[in-house]
């Protein structure tokens, strides 16, 4: 079972949590329908059913994906895209940030080569 899966899973809750008159799914729901505690229950129970039963460290770099779920989803989402490799960025300027420095490095690379 997948960290995508998992995802999958908690977008369903979510869904299910809207009232069922609406036929549009919300991600930010100013007023949640379920309880922090059902909320969390729920969520503990679909980590049972998937076997999760350590944290998921961000940081974790010597471990591989048989034994990180972070790497798992990495790899996942690498053969989703068909790429050799993925990375997990925790925020989007951290994604900003790296995405430049590659890219102004490119820059550099090139100009050196002229």
């Amino acid at each position: 079972v997948s960290i995508s899966t998992l995802l999958l899973w908690c977008l369903i809750v979510m869904a299910e949590a809207l009232p069922s008159s609406s036929s549009i799914i919300q991600l930010q729901n100013l007023h949640p329908t379920m309880t922090p505690a059902e909320r969390l229950e729920a969520l503990a129970a679909q980590c049972k059913s998937l076997g999760i039963e350590k944290w998921d460290v961000y940081g974790d770099f010597d471990q591989t994906a048989s034994t990180s779920y972070l790497r798992r989803f990495e790899s996942e989402m690498a053969q989703e895209f068909q790429m050799e490799d993925a990375v997990f960025m925790p925020s989007g300027g951290m994604a900003q940030s790296i995405a430049l420095l590659i890219h102004s490095s490119k820059d550099l690379d090139r100009k050196k080569s002229q």
